[in-house]
């Protein structure tokens, strides 16, 4: 064999290896979409707007340290503002004034901020020399490596993961590939997780602390908000029992229902018909409908109309949410 044929057989190697890589890395970022749809639809059933959102950043972080063996972590998530609403830190529970100057700290001169401002990975090899890096006080672990991964969804930032190991170069530029991707995959959930919070404007608590009346107030009415996911010809493949209750359904008699279409009063349903079918067919993202909806009786009453298409288990659905005006 001639040192020609030795080095496109090195090459044709080389490329089906990175093709092999790229290929588990695909599968597993879409794992860990999976996994988190599966917490957010589950969610859906039991828990309202903050805890829903602790529960599924908490399940994220644990994805992403499992993923990449990683000692520690921490996940901020972002509003549309870029002021971060929620978090986990690696320190764990933290009373909530030093839990914000912590956040500050680690956004003004941290890996965070570093991310956050060139929304980018930032790999770290080693602490000791890198000025990326902020050794807080009275730190509960050690960090020697470090990886800051930006979440997007489209354009928007969500969420800044931070990884840490106390072992110098722990964390390589194939790992760093992975988390982007994993990162891709999670925005979808955290999108999503972001629409079921702010559709009712509530700013969800930054730490575990008692509620106050307001924040009491606002998670009895995303409780009675009604939740659904949508195939693309407007049957229910998810819905909640609160949707149900809003229509006077049973839950049964609501998922055997021929269409969503059903709960639309008569001159609503063109409407609603047409922005489903423009949703799927990728010429709207957004499903908006102020109007009149039908109860089981026959009775109409007043709508508000929310969804957004996205991607569940690789197949493009709407998630939304209805609730009565």
């Amino acid at each position: 064999m001639s040192d020609r044929q030795d080095e496109t057989l090195t090459a044709e190697l080389h490329r089906l290896h990175q093709e092999i890589r790229d290929l588990k890395q695909d599968r597993q970022a879409f794992e860990a979409q999976n996994e988190l749809l599966r917490t957010f639809t589950n969610l859906m059933r039991t828990s309202t707007g903050s805890l829903m959102l602790r529960s599924v950043l908490q399940q994220t972080l644990k994805i992403a340290i499992e993923f990449t063996q990683a000692e520690a972590g921490s996940l901020f998530f972002l509003d549309q503002k870029g002021a971060v609403v929620a978090s986990v830190l690696a320190r764990g529970a933290t009373i909530r004034d030093e839990k914000k100057a912590i956040i500050g700290q680690v956004l003004d001169k941290g890996l965070a901020g570093w991310v956050n401002y060139n929304r980018t990975i930032g790999l770290i090899t080693d602490t000791k020399t890198d000025d990326r890096w902020l050794t807080l006080p009275d730190e509960p672990y050690v960090v020697r490596s470090a990886l800051g991964v930006p979440i997007f969804r489209s354009q928007t930032l969500l969420g800044i993961l931070t990884l840490m190991h106390p072992q110098p170069g722990y964390f390589t530029e194939e790992v760093a590939s992975l988390m982007e991707k994993t990162a891709a995959q999670m925005g979808v959930v955290l999108d999503n997780v972001r629409l079921y919070v702010e559709y009712q404007k509530v700013e969800p608590p930054s730490m575990p602390e008692m509620a106050s009346e307001e924040e009491s107030s606002a998670e009895e009415s995303l409780a009675q908000l009604g939740l659904y996911i949508l195939t693309e010809r407007g049957k229910f493949l998810y819905a909640n029992r609160q949707l149900a209750q809003l229509f006077g359904y049973r839950f049964a008699e609501l998922v055997a229902l021929e269409s969503f279409l059903d709960l639309m009063a008569l001159e609503g349903k063109r409407s609603v018909f047409h922005q489903i079918q423009e949703c799927f067919e990728g010429e709207r993202k957004r499903l908006v409908y102020q109007g009149k909806g039908r109860c089981s009786d026959g009775q109409l009453m007043a709508i508000d109309l929310y969804g957004e298409r996205t991607k569940l288990y690789g197949k493009s659905v709407i998630i939304g949410v209805v609730q009565q005006c």
